[in-house]
């Protein structure tokens, strides 16, 4: 399968529409919920879930579960490392900025978490990450775990390190969004089969602003196209992050070996079945 395969065709669609200016601290609870309600109407519009901002210095076990009662949109939690309590938001540790109350509220009504990790420098392989996700699938065995972009998966040798040592948790799940590393995707579908893979559209602020992240040496790094000298930009071209992660999972499949069915459950079936 290769993107123009996809060109002009229609395709049955499920959505999750997701909160935006999520680095920005909302002043109070109201203006906290009434952007969330705000979500959910407009998700439920289109027939889609709402993901909703977790800000944990707004938020508490109560005020999260009284909006939840009031508004039975909610498909997923969204907390962000950039809405952590350390200054160095990305060497957070995961309960900084998801902390353990979320993930009883997660667990209590099986809603999924969109987990953004943290610590850049080792990302997944992190010992704080692994330690950590490890205690969320103990403890609350009920929270489906979704690991964004792959669990910050730039790096495919990091990535694979990381992987392995979390491949026993039943209830963690990884989206491919913005990730243009085929190789990693790949990891992903090896260690852990393509039932615990969703297709994710959005190319996320990091990709979106670099163009396209690669594997760097132990980290990963990215170009901005607009910051190529005009000499440099017709060597160097790529396409919009969302596109180069769709060759990328092109490319993780056709290695893999997807078959339509399973092709199917990682562009809809599986998000289905962890939204339901």
């Amino acid at each position: 399968m290769r993107l123009k395969e996809l060109m002009g065709k229609t395709v049955q669609h499920t959505g999750m529409l997701l909160p935006r200016g999520v680095s920005i601290h909302r002043p109070d609870l109201k203006t906290l919920n009434d952007e969330n309600f705000y979500q959910c109407k407009l998700a439920a519009f289109y027939g889609y879930k709402a993901g909703i901002l977790i800000d944990p210095s707004i938020y508490t076990y109560e005020t999260l579960n009284d909006f939840i009662d009031e508004c039975p949109g909610v498909g997923i939690l969204k907390p962000y490392l950039e809405l952590s309590c350390k200054e160095d938001k990305f060497e957070s540790d995961i309960f900084d900025f998801a902390p353990l109350w979320m993930w009883q509220i997660a667990h209590e009504r099986k809603i999924p978490v969109m987990l953004h990790l943290s610590h850049y420098r080792n990302q997944l392989d992190d010992p704080a990450n692994i330690r950590q996700l490890r205690v969320i699938s103990r403890d609350y065995p009920d929270a489906k775990i979704i690991l964004a972009h792959c669990a910050l998966g730039h790096n495919p040798y990091r990535l694979k390190s990381g992987l392995i040592k979390i491949r026993d948790l039943s209830n963690v799940y990884f989206d491919c969004s913005g990730v243009a590393e085929a190789l990693s995707i790949y990891y992903v579908l090896k260690i852990f089969g393509p039932r615990r893979l969703m297709y994710g559209s959005d190319g996320y602020n990091y990709g979106i602003r670099l163009n396209r992240c690669f594997a760097f040496g132990p980290s990963f790094a990215g170009l901005h196209f607009a910051l190529m000298r005009p000499e440099e930009r017709g060597k160097r071209v790529f396409l919009c992050s969302s596109f180069e992660g769709l060759e990328a999972l092109f490319a993780a499949g056709e290695i893999y070996g997807l078959d339509r069915e399973q092709w199917e459950d990682i562009f809809h079936n599986n998000a289905v079945r962890i939204y339901e």
